[in-house]
C-alpha cells in the first residue's frame, strides 16, 4: 500500500479521499478511546440508570465449542425502565437442530450474580471470567431455519426438552 500524503493543493482521487477520512475518523476514536482511560472492575458490572425509556444494560455472551459442535449465545438484558427484563439462551447443534428459551420477566440482581427464569451469570472475577448456568426446559427444533418464524404463539407447538 502507498503512502497518502495529504496536500491542499493537490486533489485527491476517490479512493484516496475515501481511505484519507477512513484515517480520520480512526484517529478521532483512538482519541477519544485514550482519553477514556483504561477499563476498570466495576465498569464490567451494573451503571447508573439512564432516564431514556429504552435505556438497558446487556450482558451478553457466546460460544463455540469445535470437538462438540456446539455453538450458541445468551443474554441477559435488565430494563428499569420497563415493566420487565429479558433473557434469551440459544443453542445450536451440529446436525442443524436448535434449542432455545427466552424470558420475559424481572431478572433478579444480587452480588455479582444476575438471574433471569433458569439462566444464571455469575461474574467470578471482573474483566476476567464469568460462570454461567441455565436449569430448565427448552424449545426444541430440528431444523435451525424455523428459528426465524418463532414468536410466543408458535413456541407453545415446539417440543421440549431438559
Amino acid at each position: 500500500m502507498r503512502e497518502i500524503i495529504v496536500n491542499p493543493k493537490e486533489k485527491l482521487t476517490a479512493s484516496e479521499s475515501v481511505k484519507a477520512k477512513a484515517l480520520e475518523v480512526a484517529y478521532r476514536v483512538y482519541r477519544r478511546a485514550s482519553r477514556a482511560g483504561a477499563l476498570k472492575a466495576d465498569d464490567e458490572w451494573l451503571h447508573p440508570v439512564g432516564s431514556d425509556s429504552d435505556w438497558n444494560e446487556s450482558y451478553y455472551f457466546n460460544f463455540f465449542d469445535y470437538t462438540k459442535g456446539i455453538s450458541g449465545f445468551i443474554r441477559i438484558g435488565i430494563l428499569p425502565n420497563k415493566e420487565s427484563d429479558i433473557g434469551i439462551l440459544v443453542v445450536s447443534m451440529k446436525k442443524g437442530s436448535i434449542f432455545a428459551m427466552a424470558f420475559n420477566e424481572r431478572a433478579t440482581i444480587g452480588e455479582g450474580k444476575l438471574s433471569i427464569g433458569g439462566l444464571e451469570f455469575n461474574i467470578l472475577k471482573p474483566l476476567k471470567g464469568w460462570r454461567i448456568g441455565y436449569s430448565g426446559e427448552m424449545l426444541s427444533m430440528e431444523d435451525s431455519r424455523l428459528f426465524a418464524q418463532i414468536d410466543e404463539n408458535k413456541a407453545l407447538s415446539f417440543p421440549r426438552a431438559p
